[in-house]
């Protein structure tokens, strides 16, 4: 979006709060297998540093919502935004609205008469966008719902499988971006071997992230093996195969990885 200043765009507090609240991956939940997205949701997930997230998600919202869509009606072209605290969502519709877009943030501070009211407005297509933190997101299921976007990934593959099936529902088609920072290092192996067994297109500073965390984890496990402590196995758990439907994801990590508009940089 031109005239955008990325840099004037973020709040600094927010950024941090949120690079302290979302950095550490939730290892007991991340080594869950069975995990899967619905096959008719197109999943993009980007490697983003915390200054370019306003940038990338004003463009990308231009994109979805700016134009007319032949025969795609205003509730149709709704947009529903995951951020991990209250603080960040509030910060999230702070923009929009200073760009001129519609957006409301649901959330545990709202009484259950402006949330119903909030959800009724969304529901209906009269707002085009709902930034929701998971605890307010409980329950919620939004009939016909074509598009989510993770400001935060998340700090663990459930949360986000579960975030991007909002999308996608009934085998109606759906489409899922994420921006995913690098304090979630340890996460990006597991998250490139879903993508790839869904066919789904790899960022590819994502996976030069992922192969980063691999190469470390197997330093680790090489330098625990020599002392004694926990094997290289043990230490591999936290990224270990996920199932989809009926097959088993390699282990290894297809290294055809597919270009990003933009670096994290």
């Amino acid at each position: 979006m031109e005239g955008v200043d990325a840099m004037s765009l973020v709040d600094e507090s927010v950024a941090g709060d949120d690079a302290d609240g979302s950095g550490g991956v939730d290892e007991e939940v991340e080594s869950s297998a069975s995990l899967e997205v619905p096959r008719s949701v197109s999943q993009e997930v980007y490697l983003c540093a915390e200054h370019k997230k306003p940038r990338r998600l004003l463009r990308l919202l231009e994109g979805l919502l700016g134009g007319k869509k032949e025969g795609m009606m205003g509730a149709e072209r709704r947009v529903l935004i995951f951020a991990n605290k209250v603080k960040t969502a509030l910060f999230v519709v702070g923009l929009l609205h200073r760009y001129g877009m519609q957006a409301e943030a649901l959330s545990s501070r709202l009484t259950q008469l402006q949330r119903e009211a909030v959800l009724d407005r969304f529901k209906s297509g009269s707002l085009p966008v709902l930034v929701a933190t998971d605890v307010a997101a409980r329950g919620l299921h939004i009939e016909s719902l074509r598009y989510v976007v993770n400001w935060d990934f998340g700090t663990n593959l459930r949360q986000y499988v579960h975030r991007v099936g909002r999308t996608g529902r009934q085998g109606a088609e759906g489409r899922a971006f994420s921006f995913f920072s690098r304090n979630l290092k340890p996460l990006a192996p597991a998250v490139v071997r879903m993508l790839r067994a869904h066919k789904q297109p790899v960022d590819r500073y994502l996976f030069e992230l992922a192969e980063e965390a691999k190469g470390a984890l197997k330093a680790g496990g090489s330098k625990a093996a020599t002392t004694g402590g926990t094997d290289s196995a043990a230490a591999d758990e936290s990224v270990a195969d996920f199932t989809v439907e009926q097959g088993v994801v390699d282990a290894d990590v297809d290294a055809r990885a597919s270009p990003s508009p933009e670096a994290d940089v």
